[in-house]
């Protein structure tokens, strides 16, 4: 007679060798893989980088304007105008939005009426909560209790 383990261990043996999957198997996936995520990363950092540059724009000049104002301990403000990309900054500079003209303004939960706005910065750390519309549909809304801007 035969012994039975002999047929076990080839069992196992074929067994073993069909589960799971090849060192070569598993790199050529990965490899797939790769090739997909260069292709979309691209895109993908091209409108994340469009996007921050209004965010990083926007949230320099918060983080300036709150400076500015609690060293002269007094309130500040920027100006805008509805239908331009540029502002009018508290020293009297002039600087362009890198998202476009401004369409629609909406302060302190108001929608403004006339072509200028202004938002107002104050001593102690805070600013008015502010909306843009630019011409691309896109806006841009502040939270001022976190001293930052969200480009949505």
């Amino acid at each position: 007679m035969y012994p039975k383990n002999v047929t076990l261990n080839n069992q196992d043996d074929e067994n073993r060798s069909k589960r799971g999957f090849t060192l070569i198997e598993i790199l050529i996936v990965m490899i797939i893989v790769g090739l997909g995520l260069m292709t979309v990363a691209p895109r993908i950092a091209e409108n994340t980088i469009l996007t921050d540059r209004t965010e990083v724009f926007f949230n320099d000049i918060i983080d300036k304007h709150l400076e500015v104002a609690k060293e002269l301990n007094t309130q500040i403000y920027i100006t805008g105008f509805k239908g331009s990309g540029n502002m009018l900054l508290h020293d009297g500079s002039r600087v362009e939005i890198p998202a476009g003209y401004v369409s629609t303004v909406t302060i302190n939960g108001e929608i403004t009426t006339g072509l200028e706005y202004k938002i107002y910065f104050y001593p102690d750390g805070i600013f008015d909560q502010f909306l843009l519309t630019f011409s691309g549909e896109d806006t841009l809304e502040s939270f001022p209790a976190l001293n930052k801007v969200v480009h949505q």
